[in-house]
């Protein structure tokens, strides 16, 4: 696979952006077992443990790749509910295999008919509901802040050709993007190892790019790098704040940009602070 193609997140990517999830996932497993859902209150508590960890974070392995999915894709980021239920149904679908299998395994449970893979699946959508708007919630952004100038970013033209050998530098970048982004307005860029993750005004999603080759394409934009991990467009900038030869910049959305000391110089000189 090339650098210069579209793909989702790295494979490490879900362990550090839903860390979160994890951690839910397991106090989950201990709340199912104290109570001994789905009948397996009879088994000792070790058991019983053992069995919703199973569930609990396998759920959580999917959940992390779904949703990573639907967030590179970027077609639902402007409706966050609809992506949480169609994580949570994307969940669903395996999880509730997982957990027939695992009663049947550990507690020797009968595979159930269809009516009660019905139930099962209804019961499993449910947690998995739950689970998703939770970490949505914990990860939802910040309010803007209060503007220094109304902010207009201008946006990105039609997408002439999704092809990323186009003769034109922003149209191989705009090929780039997932097909729900293509034509949203471009806020900032931020580096994950050798990844991009693309904010816009319709929500982010990943491109396999260096930010190198990224700020090359992007030279008729106006807009600056301000730290070796981040890329930001002029006119999405709404406040700054200086602090001992760096500053931070927020962005319209509510992203923090920083600017290290590295470039501190040029984006001072060039206005950028005020």
């Amino acid at each position: 696979m090339t650098e210069n193609s579209t793909h989702a997140a790295p494979v490490a990517g879900p362990f550090r952006q839903y860390m979160t999830g994890f951690v839910v996932a397991a106090l989950a497993a201990v709340v199912m077992s104290v109570t001994g859902a789905l009948g397996t209150d009879e088994a000792p508590f070790g058991v019983r443990l053992g069995f919703w960890l199973i569930c609990m974070l396998a759920g959580a392995f999917i959940g992390a790749g779904a949703s990573t999915m639907f967030k590179a894709w970027g077609a639902l980021a402007r409706w966050p509910w609809a992506e949480v239920v169609a994580i949570s149904v994307l969940m669903a679908l395996p999880q509730t295999l997982i957990v027939i299998a695992a009663r049947s395994m550990i507690f020797e449970i009968r595979v159930p008919t269809s009516s009660g893979i019905v139930i099962m699946f209804g019961f499993v959508l449910f947690i998995c509901l739950i689970m998703v708007a939770l970490d949505h919630a914990m990860h939802k952004d910040r309010p803007v802040a209060e503007p220094v100038a109304a902010p207009v970013v201008a946006p990105l033209a039609a997408v002439s050709s999704p092809d990323p050998a186009a003769a034109d530098p922003l149209d191989r970048f705009r090929g780039r993007l997932p097909h729900g982004l293509r034509a949203a307005r471009l806020i900032a860029l931020e580096a994950e190892d050798h990844y991009l993750r693309v904010h816009t005004d319709s929500g982010s999603g990943l491109i396999l790019l260096r930010l190198a080759d990224a700020v090359a394409e992007l030279s008729s934009v106006e807009g600056a790098q301000t730290h070796r991990s981040w890329w930001v467009a002029r006119s999405a900038v709404v406040a700054a704040k200086r602090m001992d030869g760096r500053a931070t910049l927020t962005l319209e959305g509510g992203q923090d940009a920083p600017v290290s000391r590295s470039f501190y110089k040029a984006i001072n000189e060039a206005g950028w602070l005020g």
